[in-house]
């Protein structure tokens, strides 16, 4: 490997870490988005879900601990303004007047932040696979999946119930 070459592996796989110290964040983030959450739902069904979400987010920062002692990086987080702006947003989003209307506003939310983690986990698996990590890829590619069950479970509620009592 060339001289050049191995400072593009190296700038990479810095990049690579920086990605995960960024997901760290956004956990650490999402966290307190969903407790700040809770304050808005009226549905139990909704309750239980953002408790599950919870729990995987905790889940999941854990996993990101370990991807990235084993990537050589530590176990720290940098500011990711991505998940910040999804914190101020939801606010905004489940803040109505009406309580079917903020269980809807819930239910949005957490999805726009799930659809950010599919993306950027999926990002990172593949940056994973080009560094030769393929376990650390594998794991990822293992998030993605799991997000995206969250996000279809929130799907099916809200168009099973939520939404139509939201519209009602």
């Amino acid at each position: 490997m060339s001289e050049q070459q191995n400072s593009g592996q190296e700038a990479f796989k810095s990049w690579y870490i920086s990605g995960l110290k960024a997901l760290l964040s956004a956990n650490e983030i999402g966290e307190g988005t969903t407790n700040k959450l809770k304050k808005y739902i009226t549905s139990e069904n909704v309750s239980n879900a953002i408790e599950e979400g919870s729990k995987a987010t905790r889940e999941q920062a854990e996993i990101l601990k370990n991807l990235l002692q084993e990537a050589g990086g530590q176990p720290d987080s940098i500011p990711n303004e991505i998940m910040m702006g999804i914190d101020k947003a939801s606010d905004q989003i489940a803040g109505s007047e009406d309580k079917d209307v903020r269980d809807a506003g819930v239910i949005t939310s957490a999805q726009i932040a799930l659809h950010y983690f599919m993306a950027a986990y999926g990002g990172l698996a593949s940056t994973a696979k080009h560094l030769g990590l393929n376990s650390q890829a594998e794991t990822l590619s293992g998030l993605v999946d799991v997000v995206k069950q969250a996000d279809e479970k929130y799907t099916r509620m809200a168009e099973e119930s939520i939404n139509e009592k939201a519209s009602a």
